[in-house]
């Protein structure tokens, strides 16, 4: 099953080539010359295919990397809210011994 990606100008424009080839106008072409249209098609179509798993491969990737990332900042935030509250803490217990040190 071909992935829901939108077609591309180049695969619009190779798609377009191919039904001229299936069309009766494909009957007056020299058989060479459908047989190497057929074999560019193919090749072209082939590199369509690589072109569309390396995205798909990269987009995963990417994907990973952000859910990596969003996890990693997720613990910083964490990590520098415990830290502002233990200041916090250490500040008020301060100014209890101070005030408890000047009576």
């Amino acid at each position: 099953m071909e992935p829901d990606i939108p077609l591309c100008d180049c695969e619009k424009h190779i798609q377009r080539d191919f039904f001229k080839l299936r069309s009766p106008e494909r009957e007056t072409l020299k058989p060479s010359l459908i047989c190497e249209r057929d074999c560019e098609l193919t090749v072209l179509r082939e590199e369509i295919d690589k072109l569309r798993l390396k995205m798909l491969v990269s987009k995963e990737e990417h994907d990973q990397e952000k859910e990596q990332w969003l996890e990693e900042k997720n613990n910083v935030i964490t990590y520098q809210k415990q830290l502002q509250l233990n200041y916090v803490q250490m500040f008020r217990k301060n100014k209890v011994l101070e005030a408890e040190g000047n009576s």
